[in-house]
């Protein structure tokens, strides 16, 4: 009957890849954790929505292609450099704090983006495409020094 996993601030380095597949979470939450892999066993939670891994020590990149049913994901405050095969349904992505050096490529055509937080990366491009997403409304973009563009007519 787990709905949300709440396990923050608790030294958790590793996720073992055994998991009950039937398990109903929808949320689950381990920021300022120790974890340096990405925890790809939670694409098997068929319900899983929201997926917080902030200040933790994740590096390289994420692949989300396994993430079905994942709306809302924060991995601010890491070491990622890309993430690929991001949902189409995602609302929410948190990417702060991060070396990114691009914006992953998927992120234009996100419809359902409503939220994007890309501030303190090393981005140094704001692809185009990005300003024709109807439904972001919050876009974090701050203290990117790398970043010379200009802001154009939002849709």
């Amino acid at each position: 009957m787990l709905d949300v996993l709440i396990i923050p601030s608790s030294n958790i380095s590793n996720i073992k890849d055994s998991l009950n597949k039937d398990c109903p979470v929808t949320e689950i939450n381990l920021e300022h954790n120790e974890l340096t892999k990405f925890p790809d066993v939670f694409s098997g939670l068929q319900k899983l929505q929201h997926l917080y891994l902030l200040d933790n020590r994740i590096s390289g990149a994420i692949d989300l292609k396994n993430f079905k049913t994942l709306n809302q994901i924060d991995v601010g405050k890491n070491e990622i450099v890309d993430m690929v095969n991001i949902p189409d349904g995602i609302e929410t992505l948190f990417l702060y704090e991060n070396p990114i050096t691009k914006i992953p490529e998927e992120v234009p055509n996100l419809t359902d983006l409503n939220e994007l937080d890309l501030n303190s990366t090393k981005i140094t491009e704001i692809p185009p495409n990005l300003f024709k997403l109807n439904k972001l409304s919050i876009f974090h973009i701050s203290n990117n020094p790398q970043l010379s563009t200009n802001i154009i007519n939002f849709g």
